[in-house]
């Protein structure tokens, strides 16, 4: 006798068995499918299913990368200083904006599955889909009424009203995916709508971005302007979403609910689902397992430093928040040809190729990213404070204009240690903070001395004309302060050999963030989802595209939670070089993904579900 099969061997052979019988029945499915729609009915799904990409791209690029990363860092660092004590360990606003992302992507990962089983036995997909786009966009538009809230608790209703949409987004991205496989006849429309509806996505995002773009430079970048940005980019979302809503029909249900399921009972046998599933990518599928685990590292690589990017930019860098918007801006018009371009690198070469190569480049895009420096300060009246010697040895130092120091954490702390030595402040009640009053203080040389050690410490700059301390002084948490991070090495060397000669100051610097990201995202995400499905047998594509959409939530985890730990315990930049890590594995990986082989797989299980549900019948 032969080794008897375990149960769940005996459990997954009878559901493929089931699977076979009701495939094999005469009552046509619930939905729709590319098969049974018409030429017509087929390119208004296409449409539909683009749009949705067009609608949330807005999200991705007014919200997650250009705007609310700089505002966020502005308001964190107007309440707090530029760091303060988090979870035991010291963070700074690019920390807490990773940590809020993570946090998203992980509560997802957990209920997405339950969701999941629940809506492939009831035809909601479209409903998950609708409410979850509801609720983002929700709280897309109540992000601007942080505007109306004391300055100290801004920062922290960004941060929950961020989480909210993050994980509506999230949960609408699991069912927007899985609709694609049931709108198209055969690989060519597969690899056209997926691509076609990333550009679909840098057009529209695009365009939403140069409105806010010119309403904040139109405005003289008032608060109300950026908060309005933030708001619209929810009416924008949901708007453009219903097209989705009305033209791509509801996927037919292949296994019928037996039984009422909860979030709880579906939840469970979701895992035995995964356990069987996760059996066949170390069995027969094992080719598409090391690919799904490659394509789990770099995509997630990439996503995590596209999401960062404008918390990084604003917090580390000091990027302005109209020279994020204009790079970001930059990156979805660059984004739409090249992805065109990529389509055809993939027709020359192979797909396979084309993935490798756009993730390669963007190994040196992030070392870009860590070698950017902002140039020294090299002007009197650049300087956070200003210092001028007079003729009876006293000095007068003021503040330069429109600067304000925060309430809370490192800036209060260095306000208390310096106190009475700083330029006069005064209570504003509409704003309810503290603010100078323009009017310079008078110090000796003593306690000139002593304000510049505890200036060390600080985020601030300082500037002294005239005298034996006449020079350029900048804290270590200043952002043109280098040195003391493990790769601090990296900018230091950019600055003097190519920064500073060229006198290229950090703005411009970030526009080759632009240019890289923008040229390497259409190659990078739309190849890749093409690759997997080619190595999808049809017959169970949606229960592997339901197990990447689970898996591929729970990774996104990875990236802004190794970001959030490695930059508390080190820096910011540190953090860059550790997430670049995930791409460069996800490469070796998948070089060794044999794709033919992997395709024939499919081809043959398919082959003997058919015969399974021919002789069925």
């Amino acid at each position: 006798m032969g080794r008897p099969s375990s149960p769940l061997q005996q459990e997954r052979e009878n559901s493929h068995h089931l699977c076979a019988q009701m495939r094999s029945m005469d009552a046509q499915p619930m939905g729709a499918t590319a098969a049974t729609m018409t030429d017509e009915e087929r390119t208004r799904a296409h449409r539909g299913y683009m749009m949705y990409d067009w609608a949330k791209s807005g999200f991705e690029t007014s919200v997650v990368v250009a705007v609310l990363p700089a505002w966020f860092a502005y308001l964190f660092i107007a309440a707090n200083g530029q760091e303060m004590s988090f979870l035991g360990m010291t963070q700074t606003a690019d920390g807490i904006f990773a940590l809020v992302t993570a946090s998203a992507a992980l509560f997802v990962a957990i209920i997405s599955p339950g969701l999941g089983v629940i809506a492939d036995r009831i035809p909601i997909k479209q409903l998950m889909l609708r409410w979850a786009t509801i609720i983002a966009c929700s709280a897309t538009v109540l992000l601007g009424l942080a505007l109306f809230l004391p300055i100290e608790i801004r920062w922290a209703w960004l941060a929950i009203m961020y989480l909210i949409a993050n994980i509506g987004t999230n949960v609408s991205n699991v069912y927007y995916n899985v609709l694609l496989p049931h709108i198209c006849k055969d690989e060519e429309e597969l690899d056209r709508i997926s691509t076609g509806a990333y550009m679909y996505g840098y057009i529209g995002g695009g365009l939403l971005l140069a409105t806010h773009l010119g309403l904040v430079i139109g405005t003289g970048y008032a608060d109300w302007a950026t908060a309005f940005a933030l708001s619209t980019t929810g009416l924008w979302y949901f708007g453009f979403a219903t097209y989705t809503f009305n033209r791509v029909p509801e996927p037919p249900i292949v296994i019928e609910l037996e039984e009422k399921l909860t979030l709880g009972s579906a939840t469970k046998l979701a895992i035995s689902e995964v356990k069987g599933t996760i059996g066949d990518f170390f069995g027969t599928y094992r080719i598409l397992g090391l690919y799904l685990l490659a394509y789990l590292l770099f995509i997630d690589g990439i996503n995590a430093v596209t999401g960062l990017a404008g918390a990084y930019g604003a917090g580390v860098l000091g990027v302005p928040l109209v020279a994020n918007m204009a790079v970001i801006l930059l990156v979805q018009f660059v984004a739409f040809p090249s992805a065109a371009f990529f389509i055809r690198v993939a027709k020359w070469t192979s797909t396979k190729t084309t993935v490798m190569i756009t993730c390669t480049l963007w190994v040196f895009v992030v070392l870009m990213a860590i070698a950017f420096a902002p140039l020294p300060l090299d002007a009197h009246d650049e300087h956070d404070f200003q210092v001028e010697l007079q003729d009876d040895g006293t000095y007068l130092i003021v503040n330069a204009t429109d600067f304000m120091m925060a309430p809370l954490g490192s800036d209060q702390e260095f306000r208390e240690t310096t106190e009475g030595l700083l330029p006069f402040e005064e209570y504003n009640a509409d704003r309810d903070r503290n603010e100078f009053t323009g009017e310079a203080r008078v110090l000796t040389a003593t306690q000139l001395a002593t304000l510049l050690d505890h200036l060390d410490d600080s985020r601030f700059s300082l500037s002294v004309q005239n005298g034996s301390m006449a020079g350029f002084y900048a804290g270590a948490n200043h952002p043109t302060s280098l040195g003391d991070g493990p790769v601090d090495f990296i900018p230091q060397k950019a600055r003097q050999l190519i920064w500073e000669p060229l006198n290229m100051g950090i703005s411009i610097q970030w526009m080759f963030i632009g240019i890289g990201a923008g040229f390497l995202l259409g190659g990078s995400q739309g190849m890749a989802r093409s690759l997997f499905c080619q190595m999808v047998p049809e017959s169970r594509s949606a229960e592997f595209f339901g197990f990447i959409g689970f898996f591929g939530r729970a990774a996104s985890f990875i990236g802004p939670a190794l970001y959030f730990g490695v930059s508390g315990i080190a820096d910011a930049r540190t953090a860059i070089l550790s997430i670049m890590f995930l791409i460069v594995f996800g490469v070796i990986l998948t070089w060794f993904v044999d794709v033919e082989e992997g395709a024939r797989i499919a081809a043959e299980e398919d082959a003997k579900y058919a015969k399974m549900a021919a002789e069925s019948e």
